[in-house]
């Protein structure tokens, strides 16, 4: 019978082309193997090799179980938050909703309809109409449209401090700076420093049609004239909360006639954009109005929102729009 002799011998432990070990066999003596002993010792390598690489593979088979488990406990944790955050999100934005008024004052001689479409579940931007009078007990009405800085629960956090302090502020201040002053200092003194609120605040003397206007940074809104004619309202001062101590808020005075249409509204109307990168505009807005000026207010802003889905299309809103139309009606 053919033998080897040696002191040691080994035998690969394959798995396909792959060595992952050997089996050795020595001795301190010289020692003969036959040719059936070799092919054993090969024969075992090759059941070792595949007992160790199905080892392995069963191995990681239990430690993917054991992952997928992890994840899949993850994973309905995560959808427990995410529906609590949900939940939570729904209950948010119908607290914010109630912060508009449910119904806008009914003024002789006027009409007045306003619309907001916040970006996110949860917006930044306000709108309110709320009834005063002055030392002599004419009836005013006091307009404001807000833009707080930032999006989402933040933005609206800093909108609903916005409303409450214009309403508490309401009926003490003797004038329109007067309160943009006051108003600003209780959202500095409230707010981080890097939150703060544009605003445009009209004052209106219903009677006569006089107004004051006190632009809090905000963007130009604009007096359609019945002549067709823009007469802008621009900003007086900075915006609300952004400084400690500024300089007071200086106010623009207009008359608002039979047939002239007054436009407040946040940066999201005019900066809406289109697939192209193309912003809504002042002038598309403008024009809009100017040939819906015959038609009610409700009916003005209705037709200035179909404008504005026209014009983006499918592109998806990025920021709040609000719109509030003020109309002076015919006696």
């Amino acid at each position: 019978m053919e033998q080897v002799c040696g002191r040691s011998f080994c035998a690969p432990l394959k798995v396909g082309e792959r060595v992952i070990g050997v089996i050795a066999l020595a001795s301190t003596e010289l020692l003969g193997y036959t040719a059936a002993e070799l092919k054993l010792l090969n024969t075992l390598a090759l059941q070792t090799a595949t007992a160790i690489e199905n080892a392995r593979l069963f191995e990681r088979t239990i430690e993917a179980a054991r992952e997928r488990e992890r994840l899949m406990a993850l994973h309905e944790a995560a959808e427990v938050a995410r529906a609590k955050l949900e939940s939570e999100m729904v209950l948010a934005a119908r607290i914010q909703a109630d912060l508009f008024p449910s119904e806008l004052p009914a003024i002789d001689g006027y009409e007045l309809a306003a619309r907001n479409r916040p970006a996110w579940r949860c917006g930044g931007d306000y709108y309110d109409a709320l009834r005063t009078t002055d030392a002599v007990g004419r009836d005013h009405l006091l307009l404001c449209v807000a833009d707080v800085s930032g999006k989402g629960v933040p933005a609206s956090l800093l909108m609903s401090n916005m409303q409450a302090t214009l309403r508490a502020l309401l009926g003490r201040m003797l004038s329109l700076p007067a309160l943009a002053d006051e108003a600003s200092r209780l959202i500095y003194a409230t707010t981080s420093a890097s939150r703060y609120v544009t605003a445009a605040l009209l004052d209106l003397d219903a009677a006569s049609g006089d107004a004051t206007f006190v632009g809090a940074g905000h963007l130009d809104n604009f007096v359609l004239r019945r002549d067709g004619n823009v007469h802008p309202l621009s900003s007086t001062g900075t915006p609300l909360g952004l400084l400690p101590v500024q300089r007071p808020y200086e106010q623009a005075s207009l008359h608002i006639g039979i047939g002239d249409c007054l436009a407040l509204y946040s940066d999201g109307v005019t900066e809406a954009l289109n697939s192209d990168g193309d912003e809504f505009g002042d002038l598309r807005l403008q024009a809009v109005v100017r040939s819906a000026a015959d038609a009610p207010a409700h009916e003005i802003v209705a037709r200035v929102f179909d404008a504005l889905d026209a014009f983006t299309a499918e592109t998806p809103q990025y920021d709040d729009i609000t719109l509030m139309i003020l109309k002076r009606l015919s006696i």
